[in-house]
């Protein structure tokens, strides 16, 4: 295309439709074999890598993302989740109540050689327990 082309308010040009269609080498970007190119089309943008100071998404989809802190949002974990050393409930200076729920047929499953509750109060209505040595002193 030469640069005096003029175009009307509703025309357009398709990609397809231009001749000689440059590539980004000839433009002074990066060279045609480059592992840092990125395609974008109508379905979505396809990159290698992708760093910014923000991300704002409806839905992110990885088999694996690694960060820092995720905060503001539910997390739904469906198949199991691997903690490294600790869970923590609520802000620690906060003293409200605070609760880990359990749905029927659910509970917690301990395969360790000792467990250690550290705790004013324990509360367990409407629950049996079994299995237990009690150990005073």
């Amino acid at each position: 295309m030469s640069k005096n082309v003029k175009m009307g308010p509703n025309a357009t040009i398709s990609w397809g439709q231009v001749t000689s269609q440059p590539r980004a080498s000839d433009l002074g970007g990066l060279m045609d074999n480059s592992p840092k190119l990125t395609y974008i089309d109508a379905n979505g943008i396809y990159t290698g890598s992708l760093t910014a100071d923000q991300i704002r998404a409806g839905k992110i989809s990885a088999n694996y993302i690694k960060g820092g802190i995720i905060s503001g949002v539910d997390i739904d974990v469906e198949n199991g989740i691997k903690v490294g050393n600790t869970i923590t409930v609520g802000k620690s200076l906060d003293q409200s109540l605070k609760s880990i729920k359990f749905t029927n047929s659910s509970g917690i499953t301990c395969k360790s050689d000792a467990m250690t509750i550290s705790a004013d109060t324990l509360h367990f209505a409407c629950s049996s327990i079994t299995g237990i040595t009690a150990t005073f002193g």
